[in-house]
């Protein structure tokens, strides 16, 4: 756990270099057994990390491990984060059709949250105003 969170970390310092020495040491600890809140942060780790080095496919991919950890943790903090991460991700690969889809699929409280917010605004749709 201690190595995902200096991941962490160093992902969001910038460090990308010490980000992924840290990831890789954790996705090595925690290969045997990972408990879904830890392995939801690593995998998210992972994707944002190789998404800011353009390796799109490599990102999707640890998006995807994080959104199958997901159900369990529908609640915590960190699923709605890593699931507008995917959606933005695959804008970016222009995958745009499925991430409308996607969007279509949520309710009214889940469209109108910041995360899903930045989702729509990097497909270029227009913001309803704030209430």
């Amino acid at each position: 756990m201690a190595f995902a969170v200096l991941g962490t970390l160093t992902l969001w310092r910038g460090r990308l270099s010490d980000s992924e020495q840290w990831i890789e040491r954790a996705e090595h600890a925690l290969r045997a057994g990972i408990e879904p809140a830890t392995g939801l942060m690593l995998h998210t780790n992972r994707a944002l990390l190789e998404f800011v080095r353009g390796r799109h496919d490599e990102a999707l991919k640890a998006f995807r491990r994080a959104e199958a950890l997901e159900a369990p943790l529908a609640t915590h903090s960190l699923a709605p984060f890593a699931r507008a991460h995917m959606l933005v991700a695959q804008v970016g690969m222009g995958q745009t059709e499925r991430v409308q889809r996607a969007l279509a699929e949520m309710d009214g409280e889940e469209l109108d949250a910041l995360q899903m917010r930045v989702v729509r605004a990097a497909l270029g749709s227009s913001l309803p105003p704030l209430r």
